[in-house]
């Protein structure tokens, strides 16, 4: 069975993913919005608020009548140390972007792979340095591209897990996150295009 069309619970990510996860609307979801821990740089990395010990989630379900699972992408519902990490909300496996601020960057210092960090051969970037569109370079512009590209590393390592469990049943969520970015590592002339 294959979803591929639905509304979002809510309009901001963790919310809507907890939701998902949970099955549970708003009114009744114990994260109803992006309530930030930490803050952007690598050190102060802290994620969002987890979901809670005991949380009944859509993989928990599944693993009860012998599926494997796995997500890549972007969590937000807490970081590898707390009850919200994935491998604690039931998935077997995992590679992700656990603290959503993370995600806004292509290319990242880390993804987290089964409550690890993984080491991107990325350089460490302020993705949200201001570019004027009017002044602004090609070489500016090539300040936001590094060498690993975490969209392509996630899809990766999801179509090696959906490739190793094809003959039994698996639930395997992407919440690849490229298209909520900040447009960073585009072309001038995509920025053009986007933004006019």
């Amino acid at each position: 069975m294959t979803f591929t069309q639905h509304y979002a619970s809510t309009p901001v990510c963790a919310p809507s993913r907890a939701m998902l996860m949970t099955g549970k609307h708003g009114g009744h979801a114990y994260i109803r919005g992006n309530y930030e821990l930490g803050g952007f740089p690598d050190s102060l990395e802290g994620g969002q608020m987890p979901l809670p010990e005991g949380t009944l989630t859509i993989p928990k379900m599944l693993k009860q009548i012998g599926y494997r699972t796995d997500m890549a992408g972007k969590w937000g519902l807490g970081m590898n140390s707390t009850p919200g990490s994935p491998l604690r909300q039931g998935f077997d496996y995992y590679i992700s972007v656990l603290d959503q601020k993370q995600a806004h960057n292509f290319y990242p210092t880390h993804l987290w792979e089964n409550d690890v960090r993984l080491t991107l051969n990325n350089p460490v970037m302020d993705v949200h340095k201001a570019l004027n569109p009017a002044t602004a370079t090609d070489a500016d512009f090539e300040y936001y591209i590094g060498k690993e590209y975490a969209t392509d590393i996630m899809a990766e390592k999801a179509l090696k897990f959906i490739s190793e469990n094809k003959e039994q049943p698996f639930f395997s969520l992407s919440a690849i996150y490229a298209t909520t970015c900040v447009i960073a590592g585009t072309s001038r002339r995509l920025w053009h295009q986007v933004i006019g």
